[in-house]
C-alpha cells in the first residue's frame, strides 16, 4: 500500500499512545524511568549542553563522551524543558518501533505487518531490559530508519533517500552509544551488499546506499573526533580477551529465548509479584543477555522462511540473525573467538548485545509471517503444521528441561541461595506461563488463517503478541527499580556541605557512594557539587592509576593512607564513607592523627573532612622533572627517588626537563571561573609555578597577562604554568581542536545535504 505522510504522522503518535500507556504506571506514581544506569549517569547529564564539567571528576569533558548525548538532536531539545525525562525515555521506543513498521511496511506493502513488526521490536528483551542505557536505546531505535532509507534506495528511491538515510546515520551516532552504531552500520552495510548483489544497476545503488552511511559518519563528526580523542586516553582504549568476552551469553541463556523468566527477571526485591518467586540467579548480567523476542514472533518468523522466494530480505534476516546469536555467545564459538582480532569491535565488551539483531532479525520475519498469511490463505494447511510443530517443540523443550538441563540449573539456583528449583510445567510459572502463551498465539494464528480477512481475528493476534512479550516486559527492573522524581532533588542535608566545598575550593569524594544523599556517581553534576567521582567506561587512564578510581565511580584503594597525598591533591575535602563506616577519625588512620575531622552523618555515611587537601589553585617554589611513574610512586608514597618527602604544597612534579628553584612568598586566587574557562591572580615577589588541581586534558590553552604560555602536566594529571614575578592574570580557555574540526566537518556535511534536498526538489 502506498503510505502518504499523513498516515505516517499518525502511526507515529499511535506508537507513542501506546508507549506511553505501557509506562503509564511510572509516570503516574510520579517516579522517573531511571533505573540503575540511568539514575547514576544518564538522568544526571540530561542537562544543557556544555563542553567542559568542572564538577565531575577535577573536571571532564563531557560533550567528548558519546552517552552524554551532548549532541543528539533530542537531548538537545528536552535537555532545556523541564519534567522531559520520561519523555525522552519512551521516545526511544517510539522511534525505534515507527521506523520499524515503515521499514516492514516498506517490504510487505501490509500496514498490519508493520504495525506487528514495530510492536515486535519496541518489546522485545533487548529494549527493555537496556531501558536504563539510555544512549543505547536511543541509537537502536534509529536502526530501521537506516534499513529504511536502503530500501527505499533499492527500490529506485532518489536523492532525498539518500539526505534521509545520511540524517538517520549521524543520529544513530550522535544517540551516543558507539557499540549500538557500529553494529548499526555494519548491518546496514551488509544488508546493502546482499540486497544490491542481484540487481542489474547495482553500482548506482551501492554508490547511493553507501553514500548514505558514509554521509551519515562525517555528519556526526562533531562527536566522533572529540570521542577518539578522548577513547585514547582512558581505559578504554583496549580490552583483554576476558573483558571482551564479559557478559556474553551462556548455553544456558538460549533458553530464555523462549523460557525468559526462567531463571528469574528481577533484579532487585520488589515483593511478590505473583509470577516470580525469586531473584534472577543466572550468568550475571540480565540486562546484557536479555534478547526474548517472543514465542509468537519466532512462530510467525518461521512462517516467512517457509515462504521466503516471496521476500528477497528473509534469507539475509535469517542470517543476521543467526550470525547475531553466534556472536552473542562470545568466545563459546568460533564466530565470537575471530571478532576480538577485528579492529574497532574488539574495543566493545559484553558480546550479549548481539542479541538487538536477533530480535531486530525476528521482528522483521514476523511481519513478513503475518503477511504471508493475510495475503496467502491457499498455504493455510501449511502454516497450520508449522504453528502446530513449533507448539510441540516448545512442549518438548520445556519438559526436557527438568531431564537435561535440571541439574545446571538447580546448580545454579543454590548458588544464589535458593534451596528448590522446581521445573515441571505446572509447578514453575516461568516454564507454565510460555507454554500457556504458545497455547494462545497457536490457537489465535488458527483463529486468522481460517478467517484472513477478519479484523477481529487480526486485531486479536497482534494483542496476543503483545500479551506475550508482556510476560516477560511487564516484571522487568523498569516497573520496581524507577525511582521516585523527588530522588534528583538535592537533599536539604547536602546543601550545608555544597556551599562549604565552594567557599573552600574543595572537593567531594563518596568513597563507594550507593545512595542519592551521597551525592555518588555523575549527581554531583545534577547539583552542582564539585566531586573526585564519576561513574562511565570512558575513564581516563591517569586518574584511574593515580586515585584507583573505577568506571562506577568507586575508590578501590586505601583513600585514608596516610602516605598517599593524591587526594590531598586533587583538593578531596569532604570524604564520605560507606555506610555504617568508623567516624572517629582515629579510626581512619592512627598513624596520620590531625589529618581527618568528623563532620557529620548522612543517614548513616560518615562525612570526615580531609585537612591536608589542598585549594584548587596555590603556588609553589620549586618543579621537579621526572617520569610518570616515579611522579605516580612519589605521590602514592610520599617519597621522591632523591630521598626527600614529597610535598604538594611546596613542590610541583612535572614531566617535562624544565627544573626550578626558587624562594619566597606568592598567592593564587580564583577571580572568575565558568565551565570552559578558570581566570586566577596571583602575586609573586619571585617568579613561581602554579598549580591547577583540575584534570589536564588536550583543548585547554592558558594566557599569563594576554601572552600565551605552555601548559605543563603538573602531578601526573593537573595543569601548571611558569609564572613571572609580579601580579598576574592567569586565564586558563577550553578550546578544544577536535570539537572544531568535526564541527567544521557537520556544518559543511549538513549543508551538502540540504543542497541535495534542494537539488531533488528541483529536479523533482
Amino acid at each position: 500500500m502506498g503510505l502518504t505522510p499523513r498516515t505516517a504522522v499518525l502511526l507515529f503518535f499511535v506508537f507513542l499512545a501506546f508507549y506511553s500507556l505501557f509506562f503509564s504506571p511510572i509516570w503516574l506514581e510520579g517516579r522517573s524511568l531511571a533505573p540503575g544506569d540511568a539514575l547514576q549517569f544518564y538522568r544526571p547529564n540530561f542537562l544543557p549542553m556544555t563542553l567542559w564539567e568542572p564538577n565531575l571528576m577535577t573536571g571532564f569533558p563531557v560533550a567528548a563522551d558519546p552517552q552524554v548525548m551532548t549532541w543528539y538532536p533530542l537531548s538537545l531539545l528536552l535537555s532545556w524543558m523541564p519534567r522531559t525525562w520520561n519523555l525522552f525515555v519512551i521516545s526511544a521506543y517510539t522511534i525505534g518501533s515507527w521506523f520499524m513498521c515503515l521499514y516492514a511496511l516498506a517490504l510487505t506493502g501490509n500496514l498490519s505487518a508493520g504495525l506487528l513488526s514495530g510492536l515486535i521490536y519496541g518489546l522485545n528483551g533487548f529494549f527493555m531490559m537496556h531501558l536504563a542505557h539510555i544512549s543505547m536505546i536511543q541509537s537502536a531505535a534509529w536502526l530501521p530508519a537506516m534499513l529504511l532509507a536502503a530500501e527505499r534506495l533499492r527500490n529506485g528511491g532518489g536523492i532525498r533517500w539518500i539526505a534521509a538515510g545520511a540524517a538517520a546515520t549521524g543520529t544513530c551516532v550522535l544517540a551516543g552509544h558507539t557499540q549500538i552504531a557500529v553494529y548499526g552500520l555494519s548491518l546496514v552495510g551488509a544488508y546493502v551488499l546482499a540486497m544490491g548483489f542481484r540487481k542489474s544497476d547495482r553500482r548506482k545503488y551501492y554508490v547511493s546506499a553507501y553514500g548514505f552511511l558514509a554521509l551519515g559518519i562525517a555528519l556526526a563528526a562533531v562527536q566522533i573526533l572529540p570521542a577518539a580523542e578522548l577513547s585514547r586516553l582512558t581505559i578504554r582504549s583496549s580490552l583483554t580477551y576476558a573483558m571482551f568476552t564479559q557478559f556474553s551469553l551462556s548455553w544456558s541463556n538460549l533458553l530464555t529465548l523462549l523460557f525468559p523468566c526462567l531463571m528469574g527477571c528481577l533484579t532487585v526485591n520488589a515483593g511478590p509479584t505473583g509470577y516470580l518467586e525469586h531473584l534472577y540467579f543466572g550468568p550475571w548480567n540480565l540486562a546484557e543477555l536479555a534478547g526474548f523476542a517472543g514465542y509468537g514472533a519466532m512462530v510467525l518468523a518461521a512462517v516467512a522462511l517457509s515462504v521466503r522466494r516471496r521476500y528477497p530480505a528473509a534469507l539475509f534476516w535469517l542470517a543476521a540473525g543467526l550470525c547475531g546469536l553466534a556472536l552473542s555467545l562470545g568466545g563459546a564459538t568460533p564466530l565470537g573467538r575471530m571478532l576480538f582480532y577485528i579492529p574497532v569491535f574488539n574495543l566493545f565488551r559484553a558480546q550479549g548485545r548481539f542479541l538487538l539483531i536477533v530480535d531486530l532479525a525476528t521482528a522483521v520475519l514476523a511481519g513478513c509471517g503475518l503477511h504471508a498469511i493475510l495475503t496467502q490463505p491457499q498455504l493455510r494447511d501449511r502454516f497450520t503444521r508449522i504453528s502446530i510443530l513449533m507448539l510441540a517443540g516448545l512442549f518438548a523443550l520445556a519438559l526436557s528441561i527438568s531431564f537435561i538441563f535440571g541439574p545446571h540449573l538447580q546448580a545454579m539456583a543454590t548458588g544464589n541461595g535458593i534451596v528448590w528449583l522446581p521445573l515441571r510445567p505446572w509447578e514453575n510459572l516461568t516454564i507454565g506461563i510460555p507454554l500457556l502463551s504458545g497455547m494462545m498465539i497457536t490457537a489465535l494464528i488458527g483463529f486468522l488463517l481460517r478467517a484472513p480477512k477478519s479484523r477481529i481475528a487480526l486485531i486479536c493476534l497482534l494483542l496476543g503478541i503483545v500479551a506475550d512479550l508482556g510476560t516477560f516486559d511487564w516484571f522487568t527492573y523498569w516497573r520496581y527499580a524507577s525511582p521516585p522524581s523527588s530522588v534528583f532533588q538535592m537533599p536539604p542535608a547536602l546543601a550545608k556541605e555544597r556551599d562549604a566545598l565552594h567557599r573552600m575550593s574543595g572537593r567531594w569524594l563518596p568513597v563507594q557512594g550507593s545512595r542519592t544523599v551521597e551525592a555518588f556517581a555523575d549527581l554531583s553534576r545534577l547539583w552542582d557539587i564539585p566531586s573526585v567521582s564519576k561513574h562511565g567506561p570512558l575513564l581516563p587512564r591517569r586518574i584511574h592509576e593515580l586515585l584507583t578510581l573505577e568506571t562506577h565511580g568507586w575508590v578501590s584503594g586505601h583513600w585514608a593512607d596516610g602516605a598517599n597525598r593524591a587526594f590531598d591533591l586533587v583538593g578531596a575535602r569532604y570524604i564520605v564513607q560507606p555506610l555504617g563506616s568508623p567516624t572517629q577519625p582515629e579510626d581512619l588512620d592512627g598513624a596520620n592523627a590531625g589529618r581527618w575531622r568528623f563532620v557529620e552523618e548522612l543517614e548513616g555515611s560518615p562525612v570526615v573532612e580531609n585537612l591536608r587537601a589542598m585549594p584548587r589553585t596555590w603556588l609553589v617554589d620549586e618543579t621537579i622533572p621526572l617520569p610518570p611513574e616515579q611522579i605516580v610512586d612519589a605521590i602514592h608514597t610520599s617519597h621522591l627517588p632523591d630521598g626527600r618527602t614529597y610535598d604538594p604544597a611546596a613542590m610541583a612534579l612535572i614531566e617535562k626537563p624544565r627544573p626550578f628553584h626558587t624562594a619566597g612568598h606568592g598567592t593564587a586566587e580564583i577571580i572568575a571561573a565558568s565551565n570552559t574557562s578558570v581566570q586566577i591572580q596571583t602575586h609573586a615577589d619571585h617568579p613561581a609555578f602554579l598549580v591547577l588541581a583540575d584534570f589536564d586534558y588536550p583543548g585547554w590553552q592558558c594566557t599569563i597577562n594576554g601572552e600565551k604560555t605552555m601548559i605543563y602536566t603538573t602531578n601526573y594529571i593537573q595543569r601548571g604554568v611558569f609564572l613571572p614575578a609580579g601580579t598576574s592574570i592567569v586565564q586558563f580557555r577550553f578550546r578544544p581542536l577536535t570539537l572544531y574540526v568535526g564541527m567544521g566537518v557537520s556544518m559543511a556535511t549538513l549543508l551538502f545535504l540540504a543542497y541535495l534536498c534542494k537539488r531533488s526538489t528541483v529536479l523533482g
